[in-house]
């Protein structure tokens, strides 16, 4: 299906990876890597209340808009390197990767089990230095210090889904930036200071 959609499904390569400058978690977020986030736990109670509990994506498509790429993100920890998330999120110019901060990739994935949406198309994740300053000179709404750079942030939105929603909800919940480009129809996410803003 991925193929006719002209996307082609990846393996990363065989390559040591960038260490993580990451520090300990300050989001409200699970981690990406197996730890249960609120909404399996919301789910799990209810099932065992005698409840139909909620059905949440476990596996989750994740397509490259640039790449055109596409990979299947699982929820269990990957001991290989690099992840195969930080390979779809590289830097589309050079192909150059960097480990995506885990609390970035744990408010996508959080954002995917709120809404139920088990595929993302991923607009922007690391960037490299000179891709940014290529990027704000021609004006795309790209800041001078952005967080792409730093591998802590991704542009993406949920296929299917209304993004006014997925940004009120991260606007509210989210413990950093996130940003809403509604002509675009994504949303920007990130590590960094707790900051909301909305473009064009």
């Amino acid at each position: 299906m991925l193929a006719s959609l002209g996307f082609v499904p990846i393996a990363a390569p065989n390559a040591h990876a960038q260490q993580s400058a990451g520090a300990s978690s300050r989001l409200a977020f699970a981690h990406p890597d197996g730890r249960a986030s609120s909404a399996v736990a919301a789910a799990k109670k209810g099932a065992s209340s005698g409840q139909r509990p909620a059905l949440l994506p476990t596996t989750i498509t994740v397509a490259s808009v640039h790449l055109r790429e596409a990979i299947a993100w699982d929820p269990a920890p990957q001991r290989t390197s690099p992840r195969r998330i930080d390979w779809i999120l590289r830097d589309r110019t050079n192909w150059q990767s960097a480990v995506i901060d885990d609390r970035t990739l744990a408010a996508v994935r959080a954002t995917c089990e709120r809404f139920a949406c088990d595929r993302i198309e991923v607009v922007s994740g690391y960037r490299s230095a000179k891709m940014n300053e290529m990027l704000r000179k021609k004006g795309r709404h790209v800041a001078q210090r952005s967080q792409h750079p730093m591998a802590t942030a991704v542009d993406f939105r949920l296929v299917g889904i209304e993004m006014a929603p997925v940004f009120r909800w991260l606007e509210r919940g989210h413990n950093g930036g996130v940003g809403r480009y509604r002509d675009d129809a994504f949303v920007h996410v990130d590590a960094g200071p707790r900051r909301r803003w909305r473009g064009e």
